[in-house]
């Protein structure tokens, strides 16, 4: 449906808006399924402290690709913009294609580590809870 960029700038008190710190960024991507463009996204916009990525409601994937990504997907999208962590949503609520509703959570770990990457930068949440992301951008 539609994503956001989102960033929080510093202004002190002896500068003006136009030469402001960005101190975080943050990238919601809404129901977008992967394309080739994301490397723009995070070329133009990243690195991205924290991105809010789809993982689940991609099968049948030759239909759902274009708007949903499968766990690989997320994978290269988490790269593509360059997201120091990532948060998955879109997954385990409400049945809406033909995967199990927890297979989205395990071919994410399984995908992160197949690419040498630490699993805990985009870690599982259990449905409902509650992430405080401190120090994103150390």
């Amino acid at each position: 449906w539609c994503g956001f960029s989102l960033c929080s700038r510093t202004i002190s008190d002896d500068q003006e808006e136009s030469s402001s710190t960005v101190t975080t960024k943050a990238l919601f991507p809404g129901d977008t399924g992967w394309f080739e463009g994301l490397y723009d996204i995070g070329a133009k916009y990243g690195p991205y402290d924290v991105a809010m990525i789809p993982i689940g409601a991609y099968e049948p994937y030759d239909f759902m690709e274009p708007q949903h990504n499968n766990p690989s997907d997320a994978v290269k999208m988490m790269q593509a913009v360059q997201a120091r962590r990532s948060v998955p949503i879109h997954w385990g609520t409400i049945q809406l294609t033909t995967e199990h509703c927890m297979e989205p959570p395990q071919l994410l770990k399984q995908c992160m580590e197949t690419s040498g990457l630490d699993p805990s930068h985009f870690s599982i949440c259990l449905i409902g809870e509650t992430v405080a992301v401190i120090n994103i951008s150390g």
